[in-house]
């Protein structure tokens, strides 16, 4: 099991960025993000998904709510449900979108939360004007595929603003993925920005893509197969490893 933050920290220092907790202690009186990349001017939140939503019984409680309504209307298959990802194929589009909706709510709160952090310490370290960056982890959610994290993000961001997050990184480092086209196990990189006109400077992107793949390979010890997703479709074709 690769540590997640402790490993991207070394690898933020490597490309010459910092720890924001250097710079302000281990206490400030402002709620701090991760890192600060000086050279870019952006400011970044590391947030990782390590909880399997699908095993609380809260959310299964309301899914098989949401599930009984649309099968009285017949528009789900019959499964026992809990047996099956909500990306099977043939659930109706209303159906995963109101599934959906119930793990959005507690990834929007983490999406709050990392908002809030990037502006305080934009604020506390007088950068108003750095670019905000939200890096998110799935680590363990196995419950959404890519697809699905990639809507959740796009449609927290429309729905709820968040303005001080400019631009997210989605990656997968413990959970594998598969696509039907390779055949092999995969590590998912996906970017996105909120506007075309303020994206997060790409060389930032590729060097930390760069290390981080290269140390994830060292500490594995096998070459590691990685998927940049550029458009809907091949997002909607990678699949998480159960």
């Amino acid at each position: 099991m690769i540590k997640t933050e402790e490993e991207l920290d070394e690898c933020v220092k490597f490309i010459n960025g910092i720890k924001i907790s250097e710079l302000v202690g281990s206490s400030p009186v402002f709620s701090n993000a991760d890192y600060l990349f000086n050279e870019y001017n952006v400011v970044a939140e590391l947030k990782c998904l390590e909880e399997d939503k699908i095993k609380d019984h809260k959310i299964r409680d309301k899914a098989s709510k949401i599930y009984e309504k649309y099968l009285n209307a017949g528009d789900v298959p019959v499964v026992v449900f809990g047996t099956v990802q909500i990306s099977t194929e043939d659930f109706s589009e209303g159906f995963t979108k109101e599934i959906i909706e119930l793990y959005r709510k507690p990834i929007r709160d983490v999406i709050k939360k990392a908002n809030r952090q990037i502006r305080e310490t934009k604020e506390h370290l007088r950068k108003e004007d750095a670019h905000g960056l939200l890096i998110l982890v799935n680590d363990g959610h196995t419950a959404l595929d890519p697809s699905h994290i990639m809507w959740i993000l796009n449609e927290t961001f429309n729905r709820d603003g968040f303005s001080s997050i400019n631009s997210f990184l989605f990656i997968t480092v413990n959970l594998k993925a598969e696509h039907p086209e390779i055949n092999k196990d995969l590590l998912v990189w996906a970017s996105g920005d909120r506007s075309p006109d303020n994206k997060c400077p790409s060389q930032l992107l590729t060097r930390l893509r760069t290390k981080w793949f290269k140390r994830v390979s060292e500490l594995t010890g096998e070459p590691i197969d990685t998927i940049y997703p550029e458009n809907q479709e091949t997002i909607d074709e990678i699949k998480n490893i159960l």
